[in-house]
């Protein structure tokens, strides 16, 4: 089970997400994909993310965008401490 997270530093939200990542010790690889370059218009990257934006995760044949939706994915299928996202919403 391959994670995939395609990234660039000089992108706030995957910097958080690849912090995430560092912080709970969830292995991952890193592709650097350059914002400035334009890297995100090209016909590969829209397979990768057809928003073409950062940041973009690929869980084997599972493609996620929105750094919010792969915060929850990853706390749903890693084991993170509880801290992270509560299982107990009160």
């Amino acid at each position: 089970m391959v994670l995939t997270l395609y990234t660039d530093p000089l992108s706030q939200p995957a910097r958080a997400v690849t912090t995430f990542l560092k912080v709970t010790k969830i292995e991952y690889v890193e592709e650097i994909v350059g914002l400035l370059s334009g890297d995100l218009k090209t016909p590969e990257f829209a397979k990768i993310n057809r928003f073409q934006m950062l940041p973009a995760l690929v869980h084997d044949d599972f493609h996620l965008a929105e750094s919010v939706a792969i915060f929850l994915y990853l706390i749903q299928t890693h084991p993170v401490a509880d801290h992270w996202l509560p299982k107990e919403t009160r």
